[in-house]
């Protein structure tokens, strides 16, 4: 999943170390997870999420988890539970790869100080989006600053998208995704109890990157 839809979708961003995994009395398919956190990027304060038990749930997309082990993890709101929740398929990294990685705590340090708000109760579908599909045709190069943000508002009743720029490129470039983001048909759909609003914010993070063993540059959906 891009980091614009985990980023969007997740009550909390935290990094920190596992505590202790232990069974839930309420539900044999779940594990509770004590977690110290280092620093909070996102969302709520925790002190603990749930997993599933690989032993007892009913599905192999399972996850491990063992005290002492340190992770960068995006948590979701369990639907049933209204607790924080990791599942296999949520965005989550071992600590020591993550601060490896020269984009994406930089990145999130970003998002944090421009405050995007609360998790979303509606999900973006990115990248089978008519905008995605055309972002090879914009020029960039290695002077194009690496990522940039915009904010989209879609008024799925009155059909019109407005874009704000969070963190540009550059004027003759945003100028031109901005087009792009205001004529794109964007695909949102419900993954919640609630209802989707009648005007959908969401951000979009943009980023600049070389093609392996090339000159040239490109943008993505990050």
């Amino acid at each position: 999943m891009p980091l614009s839809q985990s980023y969007l979708s997740s009550i909390a961003v935290v990094s920190g170390k596992v505590i202790a995994v232990e069974s839930y009395p309420n539900d044999s398919s779940l594990l509770k997870v004590k977690f110290e956190v280092y620093e909070s990027i996102k969302g709520i304060k925790i002190k603990e999420f749930f997993i599933l038990n690989p032993d007892t749930a009913p599905t192999m997309c399972t996850i491990y988890l063992h005290p002492g082990e340190e992770f960068l993890v995006y948590l979701y709101e369990d639907q049933i539970l209204k607790k924080p929740f990791l599942s296999y398929c949520s965005r989550w990294f071992p600590l020591d790869y993550i601060q490896q990685d020269d984009e994406e705590i930089p990145l999130l340090k970003q998002l944090k100080q421009l405050d995007l708000g609360s998790a979303l109760t509606f999900e973006v579908d990115f990248r089978s989006s008519d905008f995605s599909s055309g972002l090879w045709k914009l020029k960039t190069s290695s002077s194009t600053p690496a990522y940039a943000v915009f904010e989209v508002s879609v008024d799925r009743l009155n059909y019109w998208n407005d874009v704000q720029v969070l963190k540009g490129f550059g004027d003759k470039l945003d100028e031109e995704l901005i087009d792009k983001l205001e004529n794109t048909g964007w695909a949102i759909e419900d993954f919640s109890d609630n209802e989707i609003p009648t005007v959908c914010r969401f951000f979009i993070i943009l980023k600049n990157s070389q093609y392996p063993n090339s000159m040239n540059y490109h943008l993505s959906v990050f």
